[in-house]
C-alpha cells in the first residue's frame, strides 16, 4: 500500500513564491542553509527540481539517495532544492539534512508559505521545472514509476540545456510606446537602438515575440532635449523580470546602457561578450 503524508493547506497567495495560473510558471526565491539564494531567475538555463519534505515524513527520507544520484549525474544541468515544510529551526534542519545525507541545497519553509504557493497537499511533493522556467511535471513522491519518469525527462532535456547554455536565451525588443506628442517617432528609434546594444553584447535576438525567451518593451517621453526612457524586461511567461527608467539628456545614454547591462548580467547565459 502506498504511504502518503497528508497536509491540510489553504491555497493562498504569498509574496516570496507564486504560481502563475495562466502559464503554470512558478516564481520562487529561496534562501538556503548554505547562505545562497536560489530563485526562478538565477536558475534559468538548467533544470530545477524542488522537493518538499518534513522531518516526520518517512517517504521523504527514502527519496534522498535517488535525488543525490541525480545531483551528481547532472552537476551543470540540474539544481535540486529541498524545502523543509514548517521547519523553522535552521540548526535542526541542518542536522536533519546531515543525518539524511542530503547533498543538495535545503531551504526552511517555517510557515508553510512556500508549500501553499505551490499548492502542496501531500509530502513528499516534487516539481520539475525546465531550463526556460516551464513547469513540466508534479511528482507525488519518488515511486519506481516516478523515478523512471524523472530520469527519462532529465535525459531528454540535456541537449536542449546544452544548446541554451551555449547560445543563451533569445530577446525580442518591441517598439516602445510614445507617451507624448514630442516623442512621436521615437518608439521605433529606441527599439532599433536597444536591439543594437544587445547585439553588441553578443545577446541572441529572436525574430518574433513568440520565439523569444525574454521580451523588452517600454515607453518614451520627450520634453525639449530630455528623453525619459522606461524599460521593462519580461520573461516569456509574462512575468516582469526588471523594470527601470532613466532620463537621457542631450543624447547621452551611458547611464541607461549601464542600467540595462546590469539587468542583463543578472540573466544567466544572456551576455556572450564582455
Amino acid at each position: 500500500m502506498k504511504t502518503r503524508c497528508v497536509l491540510a493547506l489553504s491555497l493562498v497567495a504569498i509574496l516570496c513564491i507564486a504560481a502563475t495560473k495562466s502559464s503554470g510558471y512558478p516564481q520562487f526565491s529561496l534562501l538556503c542553509l548554505d547562505g545562497k539564494r536560489y530563485s526562478s531567475k538565477s536558475l534559468r538555463g538548467q533544470a530545477v527540481f524542488l522537493t518538499f519534505f518534513a522531518s516526520w515524513c518517512g517517504p521523504c527520507r527514502k527519496e534522498v539517495p535517488f535525488l543525490n544520484e541525480l545531483t551528481a549525474k547532472y552537476p551543470d544541468a540540474l539544481t535540486i532544492v529541498g524545502i523543509g515544510f514548517k521547519e523553522s529551526d535552521k540548526n535542526k534542519l541542518g542536522a536533519l539534512a546531515k543525518q539524511w545525507g542530503i547533498k543538495y541545497p535545503v531551504s526552511p519553509d517555517p510557515d508553510g508559505k512556500a508549500a501553499r504557493g505551490f499548492r502542496v497537499n501531500t509530502l513528499p511533493r516534487g516539481f520539475l521545472i525546465d531550463h526556460k522556467g516551464k513547469l513540466l511535471k508534479r511528482y507525488e513522491g519518488m515511486s519506481a514509476k516516478n523515478r523512471q519518469d524523472l530520469t527519462k525527462r532529465l535525459a531528454n532535456l540535456q541537449q536542449s540545456i546544452k544548446r541554451y547554455q551555449s547560445t543563451g536565451p533569445g530577446f525580442y525588443v518591441s517598439v516602445f510606446e510614445e507617451a507624448n506628442e514630442s516623442a512621436a517617432g521615437q518608439g521605433s528609434i529606441w527599439q532599433a537602438r536597444i536591439t543594437s546594444w544587445l547585439k553588441a553584447k553578443g545577446i541572441g535576438i529572436a525574430s518574433s515575440p513568440q520565439d523569444a525567451d525574454y521580451i523588452i518593451s517600454g515607453n518614451i517621453s520627450k520634453i525639449s532635449k530630455i528623453v525619459g526612457v522606461e524599460i521593462v524586461i519580461n520573461h516569456s511567461s509574462g512575468a516582469v523580470e526588471y523594470k527601470f527608467s532613466d532620463s537621457v539628456i542631450g543624447g547621452k545614454d551611458d547611464r541607461l546602457r549601464e542600467l540595462l547591462n546590469e539587468r542583463l548580467q543578472a540573466i544567466p547565459f544572456a551576455v556572450r561578450k564582455q
